[in-house]
């Protein structure tokens, strides 16, 4: 085997060796479009996109260049005006059926070295947006040219104030403090269906005081943290508020829409403080999607159908007419649908896979949805929840809406609580 260093001509070509072997660069990673056809950015980038659909932006220099971070973040805020719709479309053949991540894109730099200015700046870069430094090598193999990538480490910012050096005990056990919160919700849930209600009232009362209490106290120190046990303190808000809605009888109709408008307002108002966008929280339908978020939304009458021989619920209405049934069904498809998909879907999730990553980002909310049924006392029943809401929440991710989801959760419950109750009574 024949080896020695190669050069390159120019950024054209280190970008052709980049798109042969864009394995490299991250695995499964798929390059979207070349330097000079990306439009709507300069001409020393390009667009690419990982296993998991978070779009990349690649910033190549053929030397070394002190500018080279920030004419990168030029074309980086150039892209987020754009926003991933108009990647998702202007790339769609390239793009082969990936759902684009809603996440804020990759910045990578890929250069035969760096000077150190850009490798301080590089660390001061906001924590939601991952950057990496490639330096590359260029090589000849038996004739062929090739390039290497070496990654270069950005070193994390010093804590050197006296205020800061307090910071590890806050850190320390990431995921300890939400996972206790979950323990206590439990508790509380237990307490409500197997004790007294009244008392589950006050432990859920409790433990929400304490979450935005909690929350209000590392809000400067820890925001992402702090935002994620706001969003969890929704999760008893629901219970105790559920615990006086007259879901038993209907024409108590308008007292139930009442009690409703707190979780809205709350959920809202978190969404504005908040400062999330409709991307964040799943308020989003793409056309190309509206197949499969219609696929997912007909899953909720296998689940309603399954779920009813668990459960085997009395009805709610007494007669099956379209009269007797439209407020309900509406009540079904905003309330238990739209809202707690929202909430758990939309909100918490979002949060729980900033906090902490993909995986345990959605076994998090998944738990607590599980958790907010133990009343059903039902083991059975607690592990179809399970599985449905961890579908739920996959599918959120994986879409980025929560329009399916929301509609599947509301036919769940039409069809466990209306329609398969009064299918058995009347015997049809």
């Amino acid at each position: 085997m024949v080896l020695k260093e190669a050069g390159i001509q120019d950024e054209a070509e280190l970008e052709s060796l980049l798109v042969k072997e864009p394995n490299q660069i991250a695995k499964n990673f798929k390059i979207l479009t070349h330097r000079n056809k990306t439009s709507g950015l300069n001409r020393s980038a390009f667009l690419g996109v990982d296993s998991e659909g978070i779009v990349t932006l690649i910033a190549v220099k053929l030397r070394v260049d002190k500018d080279q971070l920030r004419e990168a973040l030029e074309a980086y805020d150039r892209l987020l005006e754009l926003g991933i719709d108009w990647i998702a479309d202007t790339y769609k053949e390239r793009l082969q059926g990936i759902i684009l991540d809603g996440h804020m894109p990759h910045l990578f730099l890929i250069a035969p070295d760096f000077d150190d200015t850009v490798v301080k700046e590089a660390k001061y870069i906001r924590t939601d947006i991952t950057i990496r430094l490639f330096r590359y090598v260029a090589l000849e193999i038996n004739g062929t040219k090739e390039i290497k990538l070496l990654e270069t480490p950005v070193a994390p910012v010093r804590e050197t104030d006296t205020k800061t050096k307090t910071k590890p005990r806050i850190t320390r056990g990431k995921g300890f403090i939400p996972f206790s919160y979950l323990v206590l919700i439990i508790t509380s849930e237990l307490i409500t269906s197997l004790l007294n209600p009244n008392w589950g009232l006050f432990c859920h009362g409790i433990v929400m005081f304490t979450l935005f209490g909690h929350a209000a106290f590392l809000y400067t120190a820890e925001k992402q943290r702090s935002y994620l046990l706001m969003s969890i303190a929704l999760a008893p808000l629901i219970r105790i508020i559920s615990l006086y809605a007259p879901l038993s009888k209907f024409y108590f109709l308008q007292w139930f829409l009442i009690l409703s408008i707190p979780l809205f307002v709350s959920a809202f108002l978190l969404i504005w403080f908040q400062h999330l966008n409709e991307r964040d929280v799943g308020l989003v339908l793409k056309l190309r999607q509206i197949p499969m978020q219609g696929a997912i939304s007909c899953t909720g009458i296998l689940f309603g159908y399954v779920e009813y021989y668990i459960l085997k619920p009395n009805p709610l209405i007494g007669e099956l007419s379209f009269r007797s049934l439209i407020a309900p069904i509406i009540i079904m498809l905003v309330y238990t649908g739209f809202m707690e998909e929202l909430i758990f879907r939309g909100i918490i999730q979002h949060h729980a896979i900033a906090y902490f990553n993909s995986h345990l980002g959605i076994l998090f909310p998944t738990i607590l949805f599980t958790v907010m049924h133990i009343g059903n006392l039902s083991v059975v029943d607690i592990a179809l929840v399970f599985l449905i809401g961890y579908f739920y929440a996959y599918a959120v991710k994986y879409t980025g809406s929560i329009a399916g989801v929301s509609i599947s959760h509301g036919l769940t419950n039409i069809f466990l609580f209306l329609l398969m109750p009064l299918v058995v009574m009347l015997g049809m």
